[in-house]
């Protein structure tokens, strides 16, 4: 079977992380509505069995829309929020 045409040697966005060599703590972050980047290859068996990889995907949040209404101490920035809730406790104290 022949690949199809890419920028890079890698088909899927799983081959590509495992062949970077995604060794560290990885939030992949994305949505079931986003238009651009289609949520299905982040359900590839290499991302989810992976220890080191994070996947979450959102029914929505389009293509880096992911924002909530700012309330209180909360400032709408509902990805930044996540990111920082996944590295909290890697973090040296």
């Amino acid at each position: 079977m022949s690949r199809p045409p890419t920028r890079n040697s890698f088909v899927a966005a799983g081959e590509f992380i495992v062949g970077c060599g995604a060794v560290f703590p990885t939030l992949i972050l994305t949505a079931e509505d986003d238009p651009f980047v289609p949520p299905e290859q982040f359900r590839d068996p290499v991302l989810r069995d992976n220890p080191h990889i994070a996947v979450c995907i959102e029914r929505h949040g389009g293509h880096c829309g992911f924002a909530t209404d700012t309330t209180g101490e909360d400032d709408g920035y509902w990805a930044e929020a996540r990111a920082i809730d996944f590295l909290a406790p890697l973090m040296p104290r």
